[in-house]
């Protein structure tokens, strides 16, 4: 099975367009946020688990909950989706996220490539108020992006040896949909 994982800086939208051509060429597009806020409260089964492990006594290591959502939900592809999964950028919010996804992928045998979305931190900022964020927050956390976690993520993929495409947010958009539209075709 395929998965594309996107990589890209908080606040650039161009993820937003190639979920359509995900869904388009019969992948899953996967978004974590949703998924892991319903997972991990109330009375589903990674619920019951998390506190089942609490009640035990047992420590929870760092990531449980992460992991426990990582492998129920990427072992195989939905049936109207069977060509893989395209992964949101929300799909990680660490380094250590990041590894343990890709050590998992790597052990259930799935073929990775990364989608490395280059928007500049400049252009970034310029949508920070469109997603109602605050402006002092929203450049936190770009900050944290291009000095910590980018930086960190790309270490990871060099050590991995993970295949990457480069996609620049100065790249027409309909060339970049009908781009990423043939590398899910291949």
């Amino acid at each position: 099975m395929k998965v594309f994982l996107l990589l890209e800086p908080p606040f650039s939208t161009i993820s937003l367009e190639l979920e359509d051509a995900a869904e388009a060429k019969k992948y899953s597009y996967f978004s974590l946020s949703d998924i892991y806020m319903s997972e991990t409260v109330g009375a589903s089964d990674i619920a019951k688990r998390i506190e089942e492990a609490k009640s035990a006594g047992h420590e929870l290591l760092p990531h449980f909950a992460y992991s426990l959502i990582i492998e129920k939900y990427l072992q195989k592809a939905p049936k109207n989706t069977p060509n893989g999964f395209v992964l949101d950028p929300d799909c990680f919010s660490s380094a250590a996220e990041f590894s343990i996804l890709i050590d998992f992928l790597e052990k259930a045998g799935h073929a990775l490539t990364i989608i490395d979305i280059q928007t500049p931190a400049e252009e970034c900022a310029e949508y920070i108020e469109d997603f109602g964020i605050d402006e002092a927050e929203g450049l936190k956390e770009i900050g944290d992006y291009f000095n910590q976690l980018y930086p960190e993520i790309q270490n990871i993929i060099k050590e991995k040896g993970l295949q990457t495409k480069l996609f620049s947010s100065e790249e027409d958009p309909r060339v970049t949909f009908k781009r990423f539209g043939e590398i899910l075709s291949l």
